[in-house]
C-alpha cells in the first residue's frame, strides 16, 4: 500500500509533534507499507523554526521523504528580503498579507504552503497512485492534501489533530473568529475515516460539537518512544545528593521564579547540601527571553545548572543523571503535555504543580512515584521537592520496577500502532 503522509513538521524540526509524525512513518514502513511524507524545507527549520539534526538519523531510510520549500512570510529572518512596503508600512503589510492568505487558507503563516503542497500530492498521484493519505496538524494547512485526494480521486484519509485547530484549550472555548475553520472541520470530517484527538477532553468537545461525525473521532493519546528511551538502562540509584532535573522548553509559561525559590525553600529545609537543580532545554522556542536568562544565572550560586538544548538523540542521557523529575504545565483539564508520557517511562520519582483539573494528572494517576501540589507558590514547590527526595531515597524492593511497568502502558507503539494498524484494515 502507498501512503501519503503529511506532515509540515517533520525531522529535523524540533516541535512536538515531530516525534508522532516520526514514530508514524516508521511504524509504517516497518508493516511493509510504501510511505512518502510531504513536508517543509529544510531552510525554515534550520534558519527559522529551530531543528534538531540528531532527528534525521531516526528516520527509516525506507521513508521517501519530499521536502516542500516553505516561505518564512511573517518570519522572514534576513531583513534585505523584506518588501519595501513592509519595511515602510509594517502594520499594513501584514494586514495586507493576513487577508491575502485568508484567499488562500484560513490559517495564518502557514496558508501560502497551501498551492505548493496540493501541486507536491498532485505529481505524488501521477507517478503512483496513493491508497491512503494521513495528514497532520498543527499547522492545519496538512489538511487540504487529503481534502483535495479525496476530491480529486476518491483517497481515503485519516485526520491526526495533535492540538486543536479551532477550539482553544486553555480556555474550552472556539477561538474568536473561527467560524470559517469550524466550517472547514465540519466538511473535513463528514469525508475523513476518522479524526484523532490527543485526550478524551478534546475528543468530547469535539463530539458535542459535531455529533453527526461521533463514530469518527478518536482518542489516539501521545505516548513516549522507545527509539529514544530503554528505562531498563536509566540505572536507578540512591543518591546521597540528589540531582533534579526539568526536561521541555523554558517558555514563559514555565513558573521558572517560583521553581526557583521553591528549590532555595528545600535547600534550607533540609535537603542535601550537594543537591542540584538541572534544566535541559531552550529558553523559548527560537530566541530565549531575555528575564529568564538572568534568573537562571542569579540561581548559579543555588547549585542551579541550565543544560541548554538538548538533543533528543541524547535524552537517555539526562534522564541517566536524574534522580527526581520536575513537571509544570501550564493549562487545565485539556491539556495533557507530550513530556509526561515521556516522564512516566523512567520509574523515577516526579515532583511537579499542576491545576488540580489538569489533565496531566489523568495520566499521572496512574504512575505510583508521583508529588504533586496545586497553586505554584514557593512553600508547593519546596514541599514536592522535598517529597521527590525521600522517595528517591526509597530502597523498598521493587519500587522501581513497579513505577517502569506503570509506564509501560503509555509507550507510544502501543497506542499508535494499533490505531494506524486499524485504519489500514479498513482501506485493503
Amino acid at each position: 500500500m502507498h501512503i501519503l503522509y503529511v506532515a509540515w513538521g517533520f525531522p529535523p524540526h524540533r516541535g512536538p509533534g515531530t516525534y508522532r509524525a516520526l514514530a508514524s512513518v516508521n511504524h509504517l514502513v516497518a508493516q511493509g507499507h510504501d510511505v512518502t511524507v510531504l513536508t517543509a524545507g529544510l531552510d525554515y527549520f534550520r534558519f527559522v523554526a529551530g531543528s534538531d539534526e540528531s532527528l534525521i538519523q531516526r528516520i527509516d531510510p525506507r521513508v521517501r521523504v519530499v521536502r516542500i520549500p516553505f516561505a518564512p512570510v511573517h518570519r522572514e529572518p534576513v531583513i534585505n528580503r523584506w518588501p519595501q512596503r513592509r519595511a515602510e508600512f509594517p502594520r499594513l503589510w501584514r494586514d495586507e498579507t493576513i487577508e491575502r492568505e485568508r484567499k488562500i487558507f484560513p490559517e495564518n503563516q502557514y496558508a501560502s504552503w497551501r498551492p505548493r503542497v496540493e501541486a507536491a500530492a498532485y505529481r505524488l498521484q501521477r507517478e503512483r497512485p496513493v491508497d491512503l493519505v494521513i495528514a497532520t496538524g498543527n499547522p492545519y494547512v496538512d489538511f487540504v492534501v487529503p481534502m483535495m485526494m479525496s476530491a480529486e480521486f476518491g483517497t481515503p484519509y485519516v485526520l491526526d489533530d495533535r492540538d486543536s485547530w479551532v477550539l482553544n484549550v486553555y480556555t474550552g472555548e472556539p477561538y474568536p473568529g473561527s467560524d470559517v475553520q469550524q466550517e472547514w472541520l465540519d466538511h473535513l470530517l463528514d469525508g475523513c475515516l476518522e479524526m484523532w484527538f490527543v485526550n478524551p477532553p478534546i475528543a468530547d468537545w469535539h463530539l458535542s460539537r459535531y455529533p453527526s461525525h461521533r463514530d469518527k473521532i478518536v482518542v489516539v493519546e501521545n505516548g513516549w518512544d522507545i527509539s529514544f528511551i530503554d528505562p531498563a538502562s536509566l540505572g536507578h540509584r540512591v543518591p546521597a545528593a540528589p540531582v533534579f532535573g526539568f526536561l521541555g522548553t523554558i517558555n514563559e509559561g514555565l513558573p521558572l521564579q517560583q521553581i526557583i525559590d521553591g528549590w532555595r525553600a528545600a535547600r534550607r529545609s533540609g535537603l542535601p547540601s550537594g543537591s542540584q537543580l538541572r534544566l535541559y532545554g531552550g529558553l523559548g522556542h527560537v530566541r530565549g527571553s531575555r528575564s529568564q536568562e538572568l534568573l537562571l544565572q542569579s540561581a548559579v550560586r543555588d547549585n542551579v545548572v541550565h543544560m541548554g538544548r538538548w538533543p533528543k538523540a541524547r535524552i537517555d542521557e539526562a534522564y541517566r543523571e536524574i534522580d527526581v523529575l520536575i513537571f509544570a504545565k501550564e493549562g487545565g483539564r485539556m491539556v495533557t503535555s507530550g513530556k509526561v508520557y515521556e516522564y512516566v517511562a523512567t520509574g523515577k520519582p516526579i515532583a511537579g504543580v499542576v491545576e488540580a483539573e489538569h489533565d496531566a494528572r489523568r495520566v499521572l494517576a496512574q504512575y505510583p512515584r508521583v508529588h504533586l501540589g496545586t497553586g505554584s507558590s514557593a512553600e508547593t514547590w519546596r514541599d514536592v521537592l522535598l517529597a521527590g527526595a525521600r522517595d528517591a531515597a526509597d530502597t523498598t524492593p521493587g519500587v522501581v520496577e513497579r513505577a517502569i511497568e506503570a509506564g509501560g502502558a503509555f509507550r507510544r507503539d502501543r497506542i499508535l500502532g494499533p490505531a494506524l494498524d486499524r485504519v489500514i484494515a479498513r482501506v485493503t
